[in-house]
C-alpha cells in the first residue's frame, strides 16, 4: 500500500510540473487513497504528456547551403554543399530541389552523406534523399546545367537547393567577366572582372546567371583645356563687385569639372555653369564646378563675387581670379565705377598690363552699366594690380525742370485778366513744383498730364503746390509732361491812357524758354514794351506770294490759324524762293505748340464755380482783342514781368 501511494504523489507531481500548474502544498504526513482505474488514468496521462514533448516540429531542416559554378564550355558543373539536420525517428523523406527545372538541360553526376555515397530519388516533382534516424550531415551535390550562348551574353538557369538562401560563386574561363544574377540580394562587381562573380542568393528554387566577357574601357586621352577670362570690376562706396566668364576650349578629351580660385576674403555671391562647391585651400577659395554631363569641345562658366573695402578712399588690389587645371589662360578687365569716385591705376605685378578700353571683348562690355575706366591684359599668374579709389562730395543737382511753358492772358478793360498756363514739366524725384502767383489772384483749375489734380496752399502767401508725377523714361531720357494752371487776377481798369505792369507765377523749378501771348483790348494802342520779356516777331525773308501764300495756307489748315499777322509772305525773287521757304517752315515750327494752345482756347468762356476739397474743372480762355507774344529764355529764380503803354 505505501508504494502504491509514493507513486500516486510522484505521477501526479510529474503531471503538474509538466503541465506547469502551480505546486502542491507539501502534504508529507498526509496519505491519499483512490481506485486502481483512477490511479491508471493518471499514469497513462503523464506517459502521453513525456511523449507529446518529444515529438519534433519538422523532420528535417537545410541550412548553410554554398554553390560553386564551374563553367567550361558549354557546361556549367555546380558543386552544392549545405547542412542537413534530420530530427524525425527512423525515416525522413528530404525534399533536395525542385525537378521541374531539370530536363535535358541538367544532370545530377553525384550525390553524398557526409561524404558516402547517397541515393537520391525523384517523387512529387522533387529531388529526394531518405535519411534514417535523427542527426546531423553533410550534403553535398554535383550537377550539371546547361550554358546557353547568346549575343552578347550566356545564360544558365541553375536549380537551387529547398533551403533558407546562401552563397553563389560562379568563375569563368578568362581574365574577367561581367555578369548579372536574377534574384540576388548582392552581387560582387569587381570580382566579377577578375573572373569570379559571387552572389548573395535568397530563398529560390532556380537561378539565372548571364554573363560576358569583361571589356576594360579604353584610358581617355588626357584634355587639353585652354581659358580665356574677362572679368567687369565695379567700384561702389566701399565694395568692389566683380563679374567673371571663363570661356574654355576642350581638345582631344572631355572634362567632368571646372575649377577656379579667387582669393580669402571674397564673397563668392553666384556661380553658373553647373553644381559647384567652395572649398579654402592655403590662401585661395578654390570654386569646382560640376556641369550636368561632361563638357568637350567649348563650355562657360560664370561667376560673381564681392569684396569689403572699409573705405571710400583707398588703395584697393583687385582680386586675382585664377583658373585651374588648364594649359594656358589669358584673361582681359575691365574696371567702372557705380557712383561719383575717381578711379585711378596705382601698382602693377606679374604679367598684367595696362591696355585701351577699345581692346576689351564684347564679354566685357556686356556687362557694363557706366563707361570703362579701366583695362588691363594678363596672360599668366601670378600678377596684381592696384587701384586707387577717391570718394568726392556730392552736389545737387536739379530734380526736375521745365522744357517750356506757354502762357495766354486774356486782358478786358475793367482791369480782369484770366490765364492759362501749361509747364512742360521732365521729373525724376520732386514731389511739388511751388507758384508763387500774383497779387489779388485766385486758382481756377491744375491738371497734371490731363488730369486733374488738387492745388494745396504753400508756405508764404500766394504760393500753391502743385503735385507732380514721375516721368516716364524714353529711349535717351525722361520724357515730359504737362502741368496747366489757370487763374483769375483782379487788376486795375484800363483808362484813356496808362501803363501796364503785369507778371507772370514764379516757379520753383527752372524753365529753359516761356512764351506769353497776350489778347488785349481792341480799343486801346500799345507800345513801349519792357521788363524782362522781350516781343517776339520772327522776321521771316520774302518768299513769293504764291509760295508764301501757299506755305501759311498749308499751315493754316494745318493748325487751324491764320498766320498772316505772325508772319507776312510779300513777294520774292526767284533765287530766295527755296531759303524763304525753309525759313517760313522753321519760323511756324517754332510758334507751332503756342498756336496749338491758343486754337484750345478758342471756345466760349464759361464761368466756373470754385469750392475746397473738389477737383477742378477744365477753364477754356476765350481769344479777343489785339494779340502780341512775348519771349524769355533760361526762367530761373526770377518773376516773368511785362510792362508797356497804352493809350485810347
Amino acid at each position: 500500500m505505501k508504494r502504491i501511494v509514493i507513486c500516486l504523489v510522484l505521477l501526479a507531481g510529474f503531471g503538474l510540473a509538466i503541465a506547469q500548474e502551480p505546486k502542491i502544498p507539501d502534504l508529507s504526513d498526509t496519505k491519499v487513497t483512490i481506485p486502481w482505474t483512477e490511479l491508471k488514468k493518471l499514469i497513462e496521462a503523464g506517459m502521453k504528456a513525456d511523449k507529446d514533448d518529444v515529438k519534433p516540429p519538422v523532420a528535417y531542416a537545410l541550412s548553410n547551403a554554398a554553390y560553386r559554378g564551374v563553367v567550361r564550355g558549354k557546361t556549367m558543373t555546380v558543386t552544392a554543399t549545405c547542412d542537413l539536420e534530420v530530427l524525425k525517428e527512423k525515416w525522413a523523406e528530404v525534399d533536395l530541389m525542385y525537378g521541374a527545372y531539370s530536363g535535358a538541360g541538367f544532370a545530377l553526376r553525384s550525390a553524398s552523406l557526409d561524404n558516402k555515397r547517397a541515393g537520391i530519388y525523384s517523387a512529387g516533382g522533387y529531388y529526394k534523399l531518405a535519411v534514417k534516424g535523427p542527426g546531423s550531415y553533410t550534403l553535398r551535390l554535383v550537377y550539371s546545367v546547361k550554358a546557353e550562348p547568346g549575343l552578347p551574353k550566356t545564360r544558365a538557369t541553375i536549380p537551387m537547393l529547398k533551403a533558407p538562401g546562401g552563397v553563389f560563386v560562379l568563375e569563368v574561363p578568362g581574365k574577367g567577366i561581367k555578369a548579372t544574377a536574377e534574384p540576388s540580394l548582392a552581387v560582387d562587381e569587381l570580382g566579377a572582372r577578375a573572373g569570379i562573380l559571387t552572389v548573395v542568393v535568397p530563398e529560390t528554387d532556380r537561378l539565372t546567371v548571364a554573363w560576358e566577357k569583361y571589356v576594360a574601357p579604353e584610358a581617355k586621352p588626357k584634355p587639353i583645356v585652354y581659358a580665356e577670362v574677362s572679368t567687369l570690376f565695379s567700384v561702389g562706396e566701399g565694395t568692389l563687385s566683380g563679374q567673371t566668364g571663363v570661356n574654355y576650349t576642350i581638345l582631344q578629351s572631355s572634362v567632368s569639372e571646372f575649377q577656379v580660385a579667387v582669393p580669402k576674403g571674397v564673397k563668392v555671391l553666384e556661380v553658373s555653369g553647373g553644381d559647384f562647391k567652395v572649398e579654402e585651400k592655403a590662401d585661395k577659395q578654390v570654386i569646382t564646378i560640376t556641369p550636368a554631363q561632361e563638357a568637350s569641345g567649348s563650355a562657360w562658366v560664370g561667376l560673381s563675387f564681392e569684396q569689403s573695402l572699409g573705405q571710400t578712399t583707398t588703395l584697393a588690389e583687385l582680386p586675382e581670379v585664377e583658373v585651374l587645371n588648364v594649359e594656358r589662360e589669358k584673361g582681359y578687365i575691365g574696371v567702372e565705377a557705380r557712383t561719383n569716385i575717381e578711379v585711378k591705376p596705382a601698382t602693377y605685378s606679374g604679367s598684367i598690363e595696362g591696355v585701351d578700353v577699345k581692346e576689351l571683348p564684347s564679354s566685357v562690355w556686356d556687362r557694363t552699366v557706366n563707361p570703362v575706366l579701366l583695362a588691363y591684359k594678363y596672360i599668366k599668374h601670378p600678377y596684381g594690380a592696384g587701384i586707387m579709389i577717391v570718394k568726392h562730395e556730392g552736389l545737387p543737382v536739379l530734380a526736375a525742370t521745365i522744357d517750356q511753358a506757354n502762357f495766354t492772358t486774356l486782358f478786358t478793360d475793367d482791369g480782369k485778366m484770366v490765364t492759362r498756363g501749361v509747364y512742360q514739366v521732365r521729373n525724376n524725384l520732386q514731389q511739388f513744383v511751388t507758384l508763387t502767383l500774383p497779387e489779388s489772384t485766385e486758382v481756377w483749375s491744375t491738371f497734371v498730364s490731363g488730369r486733374p489734380v488738387k492745388p494745396t496752399k504753400g508756405e508764404k502767401p500766394r504760393q500753391i503746390l502743385v503735385q507732380l508725377e514721375r516721368s516716364s523714361s524714353g529711349q535717351d531720357n525722361v520724357r515730359p509732361f504737362p502741368v496747366e494752371v489757370v487763374y483769375f487776377t483782379k487788376g486795375q481798369k484800363f483808362d484813356k491812357g496808362g501803363k501796364l505792369d503785369v507778371f507772370l507765377p514764379k516757379s520753383d523749378i527752372p524753365t529753359s524758354e516761356l512764351f506769353w501771348s497776350c489778347w488785349m483790348p481792341d480799343e486801346y494802342k500799345y507800345s513801349d514794351f519792357k521788363g524782362n520779356v522781350k516781343e517776339w516777331k520772327p522776321p521771316p525773308p520774302p518768299p513769293p506770294a504764291s509760295q508764301g501764300q501757299a506755305q501759311a495756307g498749308g499751315y493754316q489748315a494745318e493748325y487751324g490759324e491764320d498766320l498772316s499777322g505772325v508772319v507776312n509772305v510779300p513777294a520774292a525773287t526767284t533765287t530766295t524762293r527755296m531759303r524763304a521757304a525753309k525759313e517760313l517752315e522753321s519760323n511756324v515750327q517754332q510758334i507751332a505748340p503756342q498756336v496749338q494752345m491758343e486754337r484750345d482756347a478758342r471756345q466760349m468762356f464759361a464761368k466756373q464755380g470754385r469750392a475746397e476739397g473738389v477737383f477742378p474743372v477744365k477753364v477754356q480762355i476765350p481769344e479777343r482783342g489785339k494779340f502780341y507774344r512775348f519771349t524769355k529764355l533760361l526762367v530761373t529764380d526770377e518773376v516773368p514781368e511785362l510792362v508797356a503803354k497804352y493809350k485810347k
